[in-house]
């Protein structure tokens, strides 16, 4: 099979399954960390800082979707949702509900939009949109793998 280069003439050509394939095998692991990030950058930094959230343990645990692509001009953009754990104590009011209330600490779920680019040499980069603390942003009986996502990650 013939690995094409990346441009977003050839972008354009492909279909939903073949973006899925394209940023599984030839993204992935430019994706993560963008993706990653988002929960240490503006404005999610400050949201935290403001409520005094701590990421859950060393390792960030993350879910994230992406949804529907564009491509405009040299760049093909994504828009992503990111779902963070984050801890407090559990004395800690900070104005919602946690996710899963406990003795020693109160989890809660921040999510965060933003979009994903990448450019017409394969270059990814990223942008903070919104940040939300809802715990109803998830929603508790929301299907992970849906028609409308090109892809999907849950930790």
């Amino acid at each position: 099979m013939k690995t094409h280069g990346w441009s977003t003439d050839h972008a354009r050509s492909l279909t939903k399954d073949q973006w899925t394939d394209e940023l599984r095998t030839r993204f992935m692991d430019d994706i993560r960390p963008e993706i990653t990030s988002l929960a240490v950058r503006e404005p999610v930094r400050l949201a935290l800082d403001q409520h005094s959230l701590e990421a859950l343990g060393d390792n960030e645990h993350s879910n994230w979707k992406i949804y529907n692509v564009s491509i405009s001009g040299e760049i093909s953009p994504f828009f992503v949702f990111a779902y963070f754990w984050q801890v407090t104590p559990p004395w800690q009011d900070i104005g919602v509900e946690p996710v899963l209330p406990g003795d020693d600490e109160n989890i809660f779920s921040i999510t965060v939009q933003a979009v994903l680019r990448i450019n017409n040499k394969g270059r990814v980069s990223s942008e903070v949109i919104d940040v939300s603390l809802d715990p109803d942003s998830l929603g508790p009986g929301e299907e992970w793998y849906t028609d409308d996502v090109i892809l999907a990650l849950q930790d």
